[in-house]
């Protein structure tokens, strides 16, 4: 139980620290963790203009066009749950006690 507060904590921390952290320059960043995790040309398209429908200029910003861009209807179910894993990946990345800027 202990475990799962502490996680549960953590996550909470990681969210928090997304949305204080600025990025310059949100989709250099996302085209960046695009060859990371593997996305295709495509698929990175959609998470830049899901980006553009609710541009933001932070770390919360860049996960949100993932789970943004997995919502599209004309995805298939896996592409879908790829992008949903990469937010949740880029998230799991975000270190809450060293604050920066992401430059790209």
């Amino acid at each position: 139980m202990m475990r799962v507060v502490e996680q549960s904590r953590l996550s909470e921390s990681q969210l928090r620290f997304s949305v204080e952290t600025r990025v310059d320059d949100p989709p250099a960043t996302i085209n960046t963790f695009n060859r990371q995790f593997q996305i295709n040309q495509d698929e990175g398209e959609r998470v830049v203009r899901a980006w553009e429908v609710e541009p933001a200029y932070t770390m919360f910003g860049v996960i949100n066009s993932y789970t943004r861009a997995a919502q599209d209807r004309d995805l298939t179910a896996e592409q879908s749950y790829k992008l949903e894993r990469t937010g949740g990946a880029i998230l799991s990345l975000v270190k809450p006690n060293a604050k920066e800027v992401f430059h790209v």
